[in-house]
């Protein structure tokens, strides 16, 4: 996990604006916003903000500090997939998406229904940042997150 530099905040910033991500001022307000950018060997999803570990299933009850994403021994990032629930059922339904990316879609949402898949694994060597988190409340926390222009690959069992 790394601190971003100053240009990465200001890109991000400018991509989360651009995409209806950020309020006034530029604060991000949603957070792990995604949008599918192509379907040649795999569903292709770009982050448009940071997608961090709170995002991920159970981290919301964490005490830990900072958050970090679960990792297996060999440090791959196990990244839970109900937070990307919303993302794959609007792809799936997404008539302008092509109809590989929708089946694609489709067929992830079923498995994680049904829990036949909820996590995917990223390599071990994923960039990932620190980001400075506020609740409701005003209190504030560090988690780690996926940064924003990361693109998250997704095959059908038939391109994998």
């Amino acid at each position: 996990m790394r601190v971003p530099t100053q240009a990465e905040l200001d890109r991000w910033a400018a991509v989360a604006s651009s995409s209806g991500n950020s309020a006034e001022g530029g604060r991000i307000v949603r957070l792990g916003a995604v949008d599918l950018i192509t379907y040649d060997d795999g569903m292709h999803l770009r982050l448009l903000t940071p997608y961090p570990a709170i995002m991920d299933v159970g981290k919301s009850e964490s005490t830990e500090h900072p958050l970090m994403f679960e990792r297996t021994p060999d440090g791959e990032i196990v990244l839970h997939l109900g937070g990307l629930t919303d993302v794959i059922k609007g792809i799936s339904q997404d008539l302008t998406a092509p109809a590989k990316a929708r089946q694609t879609a489709f067929e992830l949402l079923v498995q994680i229904t049904f829990g036949k898949q909820d996590t995917i694994l990223l390599p071990a060597e994923t960039d990932t940042i620190e980001v400075s988190l506020c609740d409701d409340e005003g209190r504030q926390w560090l988690s780690e997150a996926l940064p924003p222009d990361s693109t998250i690959v997704v095959y059908s069992r038939e391109d994998a």
